[in-house]
């Protein structure tokens, strides 16, 4: 399970003009995501690799190098998966994560690649993808989803958009309360159009809150609907008399579970699930981007700084530092540069 919002301003410029539209502080690009996955499941940080995509790979057994985030930073590209929610999986379907590597590292364009993928997604377990590009100074969105019928790409305008582990139409409460608040997050940055670090560390703190809020949205019809309880509440299901008692179990561990899953930050102890990374990507108007990761960890140690220059392009470098964080979740920072607008 993840969550994902995203903000996006085609009408910015690069300061050669001046624009009604976007203010000095304001970024073209931010988009924030929790990962929730078992804690055990062997991961690799988020770095540079094939010269210009920055992200985590998996490294489960027949899945590695799938991720759920990534970015190309030469060829203007992001990629997002969140899976959604299902009863069973079929282990047989292929891993969803290489939707993500091969967008980001392959040569195809948003539009075709979201147009192939809506077309194969039957061959998947369920997904909502989102593909970003920037293409002739603007960013194409386009997301497919196995919740849609649609057998293309679709191509979504707004630009503050919400993403969650059911089909977009249908949010889960959190998803849908939470982007009222990364909205709130996002004007009170502009509206103070402080370009400080100061400002720039606040608006950072502020969407790290808001991914590790721990208020459950509960009860949620949508959640329950998921798990096959008929968005039925919990005393409703234990006076249905001709249920067996197993049902009565199994269906009071999933209402228990659902609950769980309603706050942003995702805590399942029992099963040694839940939220294990945090991350945060922006691009400013001049195309200096950050990707923040923030990551849980077996062990929390601090690395000596790390730096890898990108050689695809000479505009394009990435720097990362690694630092620990607290005894268990550690902040990678990686630094990078997109072609500015002017040369798009």
């Amino acid at each position: 399970m993840c969550i994902c919002f995203i903000y996006l301003n085609n009408n910015i410029d690069d300061g050669s003009s001046s624009s009604p539209s976007s203010s000095t502080a304001d970024y073209q690009l931010v988009v924030i995501n929790n990962r929730d996955e078992y804690y055990e499941r062997p991961t690799k940080p988020a770095s540079l690799w094939n010269g210009s995509c920055i992200s985590g790979l998996d490294q489960q057994a027949n899945r590695e190098n799938g991720t759920w985030l990534g970015v190309n930073t030469i060829d203007g590209k992001v990629g997002i998966l969140l899976n959604i929610l299902q009863p069973n999986c079929d282990s047989t379907k292929k891993g969803r994560g290489f939707l993500v590597t091969d967008f980001i590292s392959g040569n195809e364009d948003v539009i075709d690649y979201a147009d192939r993928i809506a077309k194969e997604k039957h061959e998947y377990n369920k997904f909502n993808l989102v593909l970003l590009q920037k293409k002739n100074n603007k960013w194409h969105v386009l997301m497919v989803s196995t919740e849609s019928n649609e057998l293309k790409g679709e191509t979504l305008d707004q630009n503050i958009l919400a993403f969650g582990n059911s089909a977009y139409e249908r949010p889960w409460l959190k998803v849908k309360e939470s982007k009222v608040k990364f909205e709130e997050i996002i004007k009170s940055h502009r509206k103070n159009n402080d370009i400080s670090d100061e400002g720039d560390n606040k608006l950072k703190d502020e969407m790290l809150k808001l991914l590790t809020d721990k208020t459950k949205h509960w009860p949620d019809c949508q959640i329950l609907s998921q798990l096959n309880l008929t968005g039925k509440s919990h005393q409703q299901q234990k006076q249905q008399q001709h249920h067996c008692q197993q049902k009565q179990e199994h269906d009071a561990k999933m209402y228990a579970f659902g609950k769980k899953l309603s706050s942003n930050f995702v805590e399942v102890a029992e099963t040694k699930y839940g939220t294990r990374t945090h991350s945060l990507i922006l691009i400013d108007k001049v195309g200096k981007g950050e990707y923040i990761e923030v990551d849980m960890r077996a062990t929390s140690t601090t690395t000596a700084a790390a730096v890898a220059t990108t050689t695809a392009a000479a505009a394009t470098t990435a720097e990362a530092t690694e630092a620990a964080v607290s005894p268990s979740w550690v902040q990678n920072v990686i630094k990078f540069q997109f072609p500015s607008l002017s040369s798009q």
